[in-house]
C-alpha cells in the first residue's frame, strides 16, 4: 500500500490477518472425522468399565455379608433379583424362634443396589438355588463359611466377568473372563 506522500506502509505479517471461512471450515471437517471415528472405540471402554464396576462391587457385598454373618453371629444372604438386576442383604431375624425368617438391615445396609445400564447376572449357580419368595440368593453363615457359588455377569458387547465364592471363610474371587472351577473327581 502506498501513501498520498509516496511512502510504503508495510503489510500486515500473516499471522495479523486471521483466517479465512474455508480454512475454518476445513478444520471442522477433520475434527467432525476424528471424533466419528473415535466414538465407538469409548463406548467399547465404557461398557468394560461398567462391567468392571459391577463385578467388584457385587463381590464387595459378598465379602461384606460373609463380615456381617460373623460380626452379627446371624446368617447373612446375599439375594439377587436377576430380571431386574438388582441386589441387597437380608439377615437372619431369630435363628431359634424363627429360623429361616429374613429381613432386611435398617438403613444404609437395606437399601436395594442396581447393576449398571447394559449389566445383567447371565447366570447364578448356588447348591439351593431359589428361596420360597423366588429370589436367588448366596448365604453367609456365623462361623465363617459361605455358600459355593458362581455369578456370571454380562455387559451389551457379550463380554463375561465371574465372582465365585469358596466356601473357606468366605472367600470372594473375581475373574475377567468365565471361569469354570475343576471339579475334584470321585476315586473309586
Amino acid at each position: 500500500m502506498t501513501l498520498p506522500v509516496g511512502k510504503r506502509i508495510p503489510d500486515e505479517p500473516r499471522f495479523l490477518r486471521g483466517f479465512t471461512l474455508l480454512e475454518l471450515m476445513l478444520v471442522v471437517v477433520i475434527m467432525g472425522i476424528m471424533v466419528a471415528v473415535s466414538i465407538p472405540s469409548f463406548s467399547g471402554v465404557f461398557a468394560q468399565t461398567r462391567l468392571t464396576t459391577a463385578t467388584s462391587s457385587l463381590a464387595s457385598a459378598l465379602g461384606f455379608a460373609g463380615r456381617l454373618a460373623v460380626m452379627e453371629r446371624l446368617s447373612c444372604r446375599l439375594n439377587c433379583d436377576t430380571q431386574q438386576g438388582t441386589y441387597w442383604l437380608s439377615i437372619e431375624k431369630d435363628p431359634l424362634e424363627a429360623p429361616g425368617t429374613y429381613s432386611k438391615p435398617d438403613g444404609h445396609l437395606g437399601k436395594d443396589r442396581s447393576l449398571p445400564q447394559g449389566i445383567k447376572i447371565s447366570k447364578m449357580l448356588t447348591p439351593r438355588g431359589v428361596s420360597p419368595e423366588q429370589e436367588k440368593y448366596i448365604c453367609a453363615s456365623p462361623n465363617g463359611k459361605m455358600e459355593e457359588a458362581l455369578l456370571y455377569l454380562t455387559n451389551e458387547k457379550g463380554e463375561i466377568y465371574t465372582i465365585f465364592t469358596s466356601k473357606t471363610f468366605s472367600r470372594v474371587k473375581t475373574f475377567d473372563y468365565e471361569y469354570q472351577p475343576q471339579r475334584e473327581k470321585a476315586s473309586g
